[in-house]
């Protein structure tokens, strides 16, 4: 089977542009939930190193009061922009304490200029102090419009761990293998961030996105190509196409590029 799938990611290297049929990527996808690992070269095809899966960090809130000049539903755009930065925070405190997670319950008052003016956390399951104040502390950097009075209101956030079970990555060139799939995991949920917005314009969907781009020396993302996709949904491929491609790595003195083939699967 090692074979089998080296052969495989070998010629997805080669040959980026052709089509997988559905089949295919369901294959690969069973392929590279097993577990293969090796060091990086600069070889043509270099370092495999696939993982099993990983755990990513998921976050999702329910507002339960808003009194004042803001409505629920400005409330929630800015809440929704905010996820990202509440999931960055839950990650770097997961490689901290692995695998807690819980509920936090939060009181806070938006003033009149639109800034958060005074957080409480009323009431919280995560056994994690430190963690329930970094979530207090990047409440503090969102902000609304401003209005003619302030408003009060409350919301529970839901941090959860969630297994993402068949994901894997080939990695070839002069970046450490080990290290690029570290930032490749890192990043994940940036994607996952665009699935649960893709979700809400067409409620279901899901399936696996094979994916091949390149990092050159300065960092940057280039040559960014979808191999193969079984969503059935054209417009969220693109915008996870557009949201990898605005990734970055540390700069590194080198003229040859890092290649990357990683498949992601997209499940509710």
């Amino acid at each position: 089977m090692k074979i089998l799938l080296f052969l495989f990611i070998l010629w997805s290297l080669c040959f980026p542009k052709e089509d997988l049929s559905k089949e295919d990527v369901e294959r690969l996808a069973e392929l590279m939930s097993g577990s293969i690992g090796g060091s990086a070269s600069k070889g043509i095809v270099g370092g495999l190193n696939i993982r099993r899966g990983f755990q990513f960090p998921e976050v999702v809130f329910e507002m339960q009061d808003v009194v004042g000049s803001h409505s629920k539903e400005e409330i929630e755009n800015v809440v929704d922009n905010g996820m990202l930065g509440l999931r960055s925070v839950y990650y770097r405190h997961l490689r901290k304490k692995y695998g807690f997670k819980g509920k936090v319950l939060t009181k806070f008052i938006i003033a009149k200029n639109g800034e958060i003016s005074e957080v409480d956390i009323i009431h919280s399951s995560t056994g994690n102090s430190e963690f329930d104040e970094a979530v207090k502390k990047e409440l503090y950097s969102w902000k609304w419009n401003a209005k003619n009075s302030s408003t009060t209101t409350t919301i529970l956030f839901n941090f959860d761990v969630i297994y993402q079970s068949r994901s894997g990555a080939i990695i070839s060139g002069p970046r450490l293998a080990n290290e690029t799939l570290g930032s490749l995991i890192q990043k994940y949920p940036r994607l996952r961030n665009v699935y649960i917005r893709y979700l809400k314009l067409k409620s279901g969907f899901n399936g696996h996105i094979v994916l091949r781009f390149t990092i050159a020396g300065s960092g940057e993302v280039t040559n960014a190509d979808i191999i193969a996709s079984t969503t059935e949904y054209a417009e969220f491929d693109e915008a996870v196409k557009k949201e990898l491609s605005t990734w970055k790595w540390k700069p590194i003195e080198s003229d040859n590029a890092t290649v990357a083939v990683i498949i992601y699967s997209f499940y509710e």
